[in-house]
């Protein structure tokens, strides 16, 4: 038997359009460093990202329900783009929507990202 179990999840996912020719304009040393470009990866997402929600809980709208502390929340990051998954609940949609705003805005003038 497997143990593999299935559960309903909210999940988003975050793409960089164009990135390879960013990578490009960057070496022909237009536009954006390389530097800059890895920082933009960084910024999809890690581990400690998934490791944030267990420690602390929700941290957008933390007083929002939650069927679990740590939301469920999950995130698996290939190449220029992130996939993120939160539990079933208000914590969840809300956490799972400011993590991929976060990812797609930081560094470009606008607010995003967990304080």
């Amino acid at each position: 038997m497997s143990d593999i179990e299935f559960k309903d999840k909210f999940i988003g996912f975050v793409d960089i359009l164009g990135f390879k020719e960013l990578v490009d304009a960057a070496e022909a040393g237009m536009g954006m460093s390389l530097t800059q470009l890895l920082e933009i990866l960084n910024d999809l997402g890690s581990l400690e990202d998934q490791a944030h929600f267990k420690k602390y809980g929700p941290t957008t709208c933390p007083e929002s329900t939650y069927v679990q502390r740590d939301l469920n929340f999950r995130l698996t990051q290939i190449s220029d783009c992130v996939v993120v998954s939160s539990e079933v609940s208000p914590a969840g949609l809300i956490n799972l929507v400011s993590h991929c705003w976060g990812a797609g805005h930081k560094g470009d003038g606008t607010q995003g990202g967990r304080p």
